[in-house]
């Protein structure tokens, strides 16, 4: 007996995160640009790199209040978000640092 992975060989594969799954670089953000900017918390888009991220117009240094309604202020906040999520669309909320506009964009999520 055999198996083979869903790319047809015998490597092994390694699940991969949600967050992992956006294609970023994200972290806490710092609690100067935090407190700058009057928000209790959040997550910094660092860099984006190939994936859903990229395809939804949203910019490095967005900073992530939401996901979906729920409040995102670290980290933990948003990989408890994401887990919720099975697939679709979500809606990541936020700032950019140093404007008082709040942004909404939609990423296409693989669930899996």
């Amino acid at each position: 007996l055999t198996l083979k992975n869903k790319a047809g060989n015998m490597d092994i594969v390694k699940k991969t995160s949600m967050i992992e799954k956006l294609g970023a670089v994200l972290e806490d953000v710092d609690k100067k640009v935090a407190a700058a900017n009057e928000l209790q918390g959040g997550v910094v888009v660092k860099k984006i790199n190939a994936g859903p991220l990229k395809n939804s117009r949203m910019q490095e240094g967005f900073v992530i209040t939401s996901v979906n309604g729920a409040a995102v202020k670290n980290m933990d906040d948003l990989k408890i978000a994401l887990a919720e999520i099975r697939g679709g669309t979500a809606y990541f909320e936020g700032v950019y640092p140093g404007y008082t506009d709040s942004y909404r964009y939609p990423v296409k999520l693989d669930t899996e």
